[in-house]
């Protein structure tokens, strides 16, 4: 099992400097009636109070509680984990209560209140349910959102780690969702407090988010398409090299160059689309929903070349150059996440995120987004349609040499070839994504099939210290929940 520790690099294109940080998944209740929105017709459905899981996918969680579930080789015995951890969480499930705010505190170890509602949920066991219930309404009480700090328009992707405040208070609703139904100690009083305090959130994120994405896309672009690439130019520099990608004789990739307007679509602000996409679906929010899938779409046009490459490359570092694959994993949390949610909650049968392909991108020279020729590289061959599968399949390519179809000998970075054996070996992302495609060559990733190409599975602690098939901050509570359930999914 490999331990990796890593800082985080945030880029802040707002003022060019570059900080050091160390380092959810959502649900929705019934909807009563159909409501036609955009020739979409949201659909009658009947569901528990969490769209994360079906019941053949609970039946299957419980099971693997009972008897523990360890995919192969390589992989983190995660059921074992939460059952070994609960007493403690059970005796004292107030240690680890996260701090909100301009002096935020969110630890790793807060992770346990997550797993134990997990827990609750798959084993309908009411006394866990009662005591993470109990606990969910003191953090909340705990932690007023009306506050001096609160009233200012704060910037949620880089101050004060407010994407990370936004990741966490996203699996504190998931949480809730998963056991709201089980226990019985809330009354309908704590129950509005709770949601409440979810609404409100989701406001502060909105009235930071939605204008300051306008000034990259443009003024209602959610409607009228992107109409705007700003700011304009490549990447600053000062901030990190442009040219992520580089032959092996050191020449650099100019078809991949990136630029400054790519910035929109970094894994912070999709940590914060993520909380509003899932609390729309939640709360029946259609122009909530529909903003926050048509930033989804956005991102497969503008920060994902035909390929599958991704914008996020730019991270790499001397010291660590597929320190890209890495935020890129990040952000594809967040948009698995979403793409999961969206065919749960079937409000958009005939577009679902997850079936979402297109030609579209900018073009190296064009000035329709732009006043100056748009001097970042093509993400659109013009030809070769491109998905959020796409993207996903494109991060298992540095995991394989070209001779199986990968990437890692072909492409460099600092001198030294991109490999990331052994530092990124990611299965969660490509399993979420398969209870809906059910597709063996995303099978075989995750599983890491040596006879196609990939090496043998490794464990990997990341960034914020959670192993790294938890997902990016812990998002997706514990991998083993997600692998291996293609067949209790029907979409």
């Amino acid at each position: 099992m490999k331990h990796l520790t890593i800082s985080f690099l945030l880029l802040l294109s707002s003022n060019l400097t570059a900080q050091n940080y160390f380092y959810s998944i959502e649900e929705k209740e019934e909807v009563e009636e159909e409501v036609i929105v955009e020739e979409e017709i949201i659909e009658e459905v009947t569901t528990s109070s969490t769209y994360l899981f079906t019941e053949e996918a609970k039946n299957t969680l419980k099971s693997r509680f009972e008897t523990d579930y360890v995919t192969a080789s390589g992989f983190t015995s995660d059921f074992k984990d939460i059952k070994e951890n609960l007493d403690d969480f059970l005796a004292n499930p107030s240690q680890y209560r996260p701090i909100f705010g301009g002096s935020s505190v969110i630890l790793e170890k807060g992770q346990i209140v997550h797993k134990a509602g997990l827990y609750a949920y798959a084993m309908d066991d009411v006394e866990v349910a009662n005591v993470v219930s109990t606990e969910l309404l003191q953090t909340v009480n705990s932690n007023s959102l009306n506050t001096p700090f609160w009233s200012i328009n704060h910037k949620f992707s880089t101050e004060y780690s407010l994407f990370i405040q936004t990741a966490k208070v996203k699996k504190l609703k998931d949480t809730y969702y998963l056991i709201k139904n089980i226990q019985n100690t809330l009354t309908e009083d704590n129950k509005k407090t709770i949601e409440n305090w979810f609404k409100d959130y989701k406001d502060l994120v909105a009235n930071w988010l939605i204008p300051y994405t306008d000034q990259y896309l443009g003024t209602n672009w959610e409607h009228i398409g992107v109409t705007t690439a700003y700011p304009e130019g490549l990447y600053p520099e000062v901030n990190a090299y442009p040219y992520p990608l580089q032959y092996f004789n050191g020449n650099n990739m100019t078809k991949y160059a990136v630029t400054w307007f790519q910035d929109i679509f970094n894994n912070r602000m999709l940590d914060n689309v993520a909380y509003l996409h899932s609390w729309a679906i939640y709360n029946d929010d259609i122009e909530l929903e529909n903003y926050t899938r048509e930033f989804f779409k956005a991102v497969i046009k503008y920060g994902t070349w035909s390929d599958g490459t991704f914008w996020e490359l730019i991270r790499n570092t001397p010291d660590d150059n597929t320190l890209g694959v890495f935020y890129t994993n990040i952000t594809l949390t967040s948009m698995v996440y979403m793409a999961h949610l969206d065919a749960q909650a079937n409000h958009y049968p005939n577009d679902r995120l997850y079936d979402y392909k297109t030609t579209d991108g900018i073009l190296n020279g064009s000035t329709n987004l732009t006043i100056e020729p748009y001097a970042g590289g093509s993400t659109t061959d013009g030809v070769t349609q491109k998905s959020i599968k796409t993207l996903i399949m494109g991060q298992s390519n540095y995991l394989k040499h070209s001779t199986k179809g990968g990437w890692y000998d072909l492409r460099y970075n600092n001198g030294s070839h991109m490999s990331t054996i052994g530092t990124r070996q990611n299965s969660v992302i490509a399993a979420v994504a398969n209870l809906y495609y059910k597709d063996q060559d995303l099978k075989d990733y995750y599983l890491y099939n040596t006879s196609v190409g990939y090496p043998s599975k490794v464990a990997i602690y990341e960034g914020w210290g959670v192993v790294e098939d938890n997902g990016a901050w812990g998002n997706l509570i514990i991998g083993g929940a997600w692998l291996e359930q293609e067949n209790n999914f029907d979409f």
